[in-house]
């Protein structure tokens, strides 16, 4: 049933929640999980005066697929094997994009639970994630920020 499994992550404690139920799962189905993260201001649809320039933007991803590396490395290590990718775009679409390409029987993301103002102002990935993935999301709630 999954072959391959996209998780996320944003380096924080709160995103490492989702890992150990998509490792549960990759175990018991002898799946891959992708681990990914998205960075939103480096991709070719970056623009305008706030945009890295493409030696920045390269830095940038350099140094975040060190940070998936090592976060890999901790959270998953030789628990089900995996690979490290560095997405760009808005994350609920990067993110949904590269489980697309993957051909991902399963998203794992955690919500950081944000509620009132806070949601309305910085929307939910997860939410997002859920409404364009192409598979099942696995939502695993962290701490309220």
């Amino acid at each position: 049933m999954f072959q391959t499994i996209v998780v996320t992550t944003d380096f924080s404690a709160n995103s490492a929640v989702a890992v150990p139920p998509a490792v549960e799962i990759a175990r018991a189905f002898g799946a891959r999980i992708v681990l990914i993260h998205a960075l939103e201001a480096t991709g070719p649809e970056a623009a305008g005066p706030e945009a890295p320039g493409p030696a920045m933007a390269a830095g940038l991803a350099a140094m975040a697929k060190e940070q998936l590396e090592q976060f890999g490395a901790r959270h998953i290590g030789d628990r089900a094997g995996w690979t490290a990718e560095v997405v760009f775009g808005p994350p609920y679409a990067a993110i949904a994009d590269a489980a697309r390409r993957h051909g991902a029987g399963l998203v794992a993301l955690a919500t950081h639970g944000r509620t009132g103002l806070r949601h309305l102002l910085l929307g939910s990935v997860a939410e997002r994630v859920v409404r364009t993935a192409p598979c099942p999301v696995l939502t695993v709630r962290a701490e309220a920020d």
